[in-house]
């Protein structure tokens, strides 16, 4: 195509600077992408084990920063295409395996690329530890103890160490759908751990673990029974609401009033509040009339 020098030049130096940007955006992505990603950093702790002392601060360095292309497991391929829908827009989230948190891998379907949890990797698979199985979940009084078995000798290489994940919900009858999404509870090499601050009379966890050396994880164990902190003979029940206040008072008509009570929670409860009852007495000339609401407690 005939054009100036001049034009040509500042077509290609803007090229130049838009392709450069775009480059640095992906690597800045990349990198952003491996903040706060629990299994990348237990794989580049596994690997920078037995380094010595001196050298795992810079071994632990460049493994975060080092781009993990090729994570273990493959894209799923028969359901893949229901992750498109008419309610929600085409993406392409990732380029590679690397852009995708934890152990997702990046994957091609209909509506765009996005990242995806990988389906094989329950299979053994050289070089990787195996699931781990949650075998106890005991409450020690002032600490729940989970523990959880070992990879088989000989069958993963390098050093293993562990995620451990935790979800909850309040209440006195176990009910799945109110738990809440997966947290990290830590990163650990043995295969017990106490955990004093999940000591929460009241509450129902599950527990599940991820064994992760150099290479990866064969993913996360199946999650643990669930297991309830009983309440206790010497556990006292909530105290009182603090600061209760009526504003906005206002007559609706000649005859009713309508108001806004607030309050706040107890000032100390180990239990959790599930719900508050408000009683109210309306007086009507001689009478008096005593009603009871139950109010749900807001989380």
């Amino acid at each position: 195509m005939p054009c100036r020098s001049r034009s040509c030049s500042v077509s290609l130096q803007r090229y130049l600077v838009l392709s450069t940007a775009i480059f640095a955006a992906a690597a800045a992505d990349a990198v952003a992408a491996s903040v706060g990603d629990l299994v990348r950093d237990a794989r580049c702790f596994a690997k920078c084990y037995r380094q010595i002392a001196a050298e795992q601060p810079k071994c632990y360095s460049g493994c975060l920063n080092e781009r993990w292309i090729n994570k273990p497991g493959e894209c799923p391929v028969g359901d893949l295409d229901s992750v498109a829908s008419l309610d929600r827009p085409c993406l392409e989230q990732c380029n590679s395996d690397d852009f995708c948190q934890a152990e997702y891998k990046c994957c091609r379907h209909s509506c765009g690329i996005t990242c995806q949890q990988p389906v094989g990797l329950a299979e053994h698979r050289p070089g990787l530890p195996d699931v781990p199985n949650v075998v106890a979940v005991s409450d020690y009084g002032k600490a729940l103890v989970v523990e959880w078995s070992a990879p088989f000798p000989g069958t993963s290489a390098g050093h293993v160490t562990y995620v451990v994940q935790e979800r909850h919900h309040v209440g006195a009858a176990y009910v799945p759908e109110r738990m809440t999404t997966w947290a990290m509870v830590t990163r650990t090499d043995r295969t017990r751990e106490q955990f004093r601050q999940l000591h929460a009379p009241g509450r129902w966890f599950q527990f599940r673990v991820a064994a992760i050396n150099e290479n990866g994880t064969s993913g996360y164990s199946p999650p643990s029974d669930q297991f309830f902190v009983e309440i206790g003979p010497h556990v006292d029940p909530p105290g009182p609401p603090q600061d209760l206040m009526v504003s906005s008072l206002k007559w609706t008509n000649k005859d009713y009033q309508q108001c806004v009570l607030s309050w706040k929670p107890p000032a100390e409860s180990v239990l959790p509040v599930r719900k508050y009852k408000v009683f109210i007495s309306v007086r009507d000339g001689p009478h008096v009339y005593h009603k009871r609401n139950v109010v749900p407690a807001v989380s």
